[in-house]
């Protein structure tokens, strides 16, 4: 090979050595370009109607079916246990959104009352509500006393008319034991939670509770007919108790029958036996009288 073939051989490989640096370099420079991650999806569960729902229906279990969206409704229920055994207002389509507008709409105290059960107002005070301490929730026994005359007499009475009954509210304070999904998101806002204004809960001037259907007149006839008063339960259960409800005021008095008088004993002396002498009787004529002499003979 000539000279001039080896130095362009030479020049060319210097040329192509300085380029492959060159692109080293450069290449060492750029940043490092990161494959993003996949962005998960979240996904909101939602109480749909498994079938064609009539009017008036009331939901059982295989009426409901929980599904899955990528949007979220605010309105929907999110368990289907929630809904068993309430009743639609109007027809639901199979696959629609159970929303609180498929039912009958009720206010919060309403939707905290029980089948059977009636809400009953009574005016309280801090001696009747047990000093104000009563909190929504809790359960107490109502009692009546009852006096026919205007004082007290031994006829005055209580009783214990109501037991284990369920406070719905005291004051403006109102249960909060109901889940967000049996409550429609509008009137959920006009719960009072009893914590945050302990005054306003003692200064309440009626308390409503859950009562019996059955027992809904006998609480307004002891209501209008005597004075009534609540008596706090605990949170422990209890045994039925054999005490008697009625107690009167004779009772508590110690009111009792005196025990009849006794005749006094007497005391009877015997008295010694005297024995019969014989009396014996003498005539004596002086002149013209006659004189009879007795005299006891020995």
């Amino acid at each position: 090979m000539s000279g001039n073939a080896l130095r362009i051989t030479a020049i060319l490989l210097f040329i192509g050595a300085v380029l492959v640096g060159w692109y080293g370099i450069r290449m060492s420079h750029q940043p490092e370009v990161h494959t993003p991650a996949p962005v998960s999806i979240v996904r909101y569960s939602q109480v749909v109607a498994r079938q064609d729902v009539p009017a008036g229906h009331v939901l059982l279990p295989e009426d409901l079916a929980l599904d899955e969206s990528e949007t979220q409704n605010q309105l929907a229920y999110t368990s289907t246990a929630s809904l068993v055994g309430r009743m639609v207002e109007s027809h639901v389509e199979k696959g629609a959104i159970l929303l609180p507008s498929h039912f009958p709409q009720r206010g919060p105290a309403a939707q905290l009352l029980k089948s059977g059960e009636r809400g009953v107002a009574i005016k309280v005070d801090d001696v009747v509500g047990v000093g104000g301490f009563i909190q929504p929730g809790d359960h107490v026994d109502v009692l009546v006393y009852l006096n026919n005359s205007n004082g007290m007499t031994t006829d005055s009475s209580a009783q214990s008319i109501l037991k284990d009954v369920r406070v719905l509210s005291y004051g403006e304070t109102l249960q909060q034991d109901v889940s967000s999904s049996s409550i429609s998101p509008g009137s959920a806002s006009m719960l009072v939670n009893g914590n945050d204004d302990k005054h306003q809960a003692l200064s309440g001037h009626s308390a409503v509770i859950a009562v019996k259907e059955e027992d809904v007149a006998r609480l307004m006839l002891a209501a209008s007919g005597g004075t009534l008063r609540l008596s706090l339960r605990g949170a422990n259960p209890e045994l039925p108790s054999k005490a008697s409800d009625l107690v009167r005021l004779s009772e508590i008095a110690g009111t009792q029958q005196k025990p009849p008088v006794q005749a006094a004993s007497r005391s009877v002396k015997t008295l010694p036996v005297q024995k019969k002498t014989e009396v014996i009787s003498v005539i004596v004529h002086a002149g013209d009288k006659t004189e009879t002499i007795s005299f006891k003979g020995q």
